[in-house]
């Protein structure tokens, strides 16, 4: 199965903090990993995210919603991985930026890096993506 169609989905504790989440492929269908979380009455979903089929320099799954990190010209930056118009973006102050593009195209030796997630760290956005 192409990584791809990997999704995964956010679980909620009742309070909204960040509890896990639920990684289910689309041949699994949302409804049959649903049902198996229905026995935690404590918890709400978030929005599925799907996997962009792209890897970090470490081998690493990218998925919507991601953290990513890499060198600039401007020094250390990191963005949200976002889903516009039909493809994955980080949001460049310059305008959106394909990420496989990105990937393929970083010319620094430190590459791309996904260093956490928007659920679990949104504070690594707060210096350094003008939200």
């Amino acid at each position: 199965m192409s990584d791809r169609f990997r999704f995964r989905t956010p679980i909620y504790r009742v309070d909204g903090k960040f509890k896990r989440f639920e990684i289910w492929h689309c041949e699994d269908g949302f409804f049959e990993v649903a049902r198996t979380l229905l026995v935690d009455d404590n918890a709400t979903f978030g929005r599925s995210e799907q996997c962009t089929g792209l890897k970090d320099k470490n081998g690493r799954l990218i998925y919507e919603g991601d953290i990513i990190q890499h060198d600039t010209v401007a020094g250390l930056m990191r963005w949200p991985v976002l889903f516009k118009n039909g493809c994955f973006v980080l949001p460049y102050e310059s305008g959106d930026a394909w990420l496989g593009k990105v990937i393929d195209n970083c010319p620094y030796e430190s590459g791309v890096l996904v260093v956490g997630n928007i659920h679990e760290n949104p504070a690594l956005l707060e210096d350094t993506y003008d939200k």
